[in-house]
């Protein structure tokens, strides 16, 4: 698996073992000592993956997490802290990082936690904003950053994400998810109808006797 993590801490002890340990098990690091030097690192190298410290010698790392999530950084944030407290967690999630980590667990922790959301990373998601859709389980470190959705309503937006906003007809939509079109087609408009609770009303549009269509925010903005 092809990863690379931005390591943002100023205890430079402490990022060059964990840079040390992630190069060894075949993972790319890039190394920032300060946050503002962070957010041109993100810009340059574009990591899969910003492991950030919460506590900075110019800012905190929950600002950093606010900025990369206001400039739809695509990647994943992790905040280390040598206290997780509830609000530490509840800080991340609100600043667009997917979780929190221990500074006190042992790097080969870190390690597979790091290549547990590369496994993620590497499977289909489908990006809807900030958010990162894929197709899973519900887990604890779901938020409004990352988030599992069931088979039908992630192969659904995976269709929607992917048209490059042309029109697409009931039948696709049957054919392409559903093997018993009769049976499906009483059940489109119900799975449609939860896609849109989750993904907000207003992105997939119904074209009246032909099928639906998918808008971003991002494209009514500018028409």
């Amino acid at each position: 698996m092809d990863l690379k993590v931005l390591i943002v801490d100023d205890e430079l002890g402490y990022l060059s073992e964990v840079a040390q340990y992630l190069n060894k098990k075949g993972i790319s690091t890039c190394c920032s000592s300060t946050g503002e030097v962070a957010i041109s690192d993100v810009i340059n190298t574009n990591p899969d993956v910003v492991l950030i410290n919460s506590e900075l010698p110019d800012t905190s790392g929950i600002e950093i997490c606010k900025q990369l999530n206001a400039n739809k950084y695509p990647g994943v944030i992790l905040v280390t802290s040598e206290k997780e407290t509830e609000q530490i967690f509840l800080d991340t999630y609100h600043a667009g990082g997917i979780g929190v980590v221990n500074r006190n667990e042992s790097v080969n922790v870190l390690y597979h936690k790091i290549l547990a959301l590369g496994r993620r990373l590497d499977k289909d998601y489908v990006q809807v904003g900030s958010t990162f859709y894929y197709y899973g389980n519900l887990s604890l470190s779901d938020n409004e950053r990352a988030r599992a959705l069931p088979r039908i309503e992630y192969l659904l937006l995976k269709m929607f994400v992917g048209s490059g906003g042309k029109v697409i007809t009931r039948k696709r939509i049957m054919t392409s998810i559903w093997e018993h079109q009769e049976e499906s087609s009483r059940n489109i408009d119900m799975y449609i109808y939860k896609l849109r609770s989750i993904i907000g009303k207003g992105k997939i549009i119904t074209i009246t006797g032909v099928g639906y269509k998918y808008q971003p925010d991002e494209l009514k903005a500018c028409c």
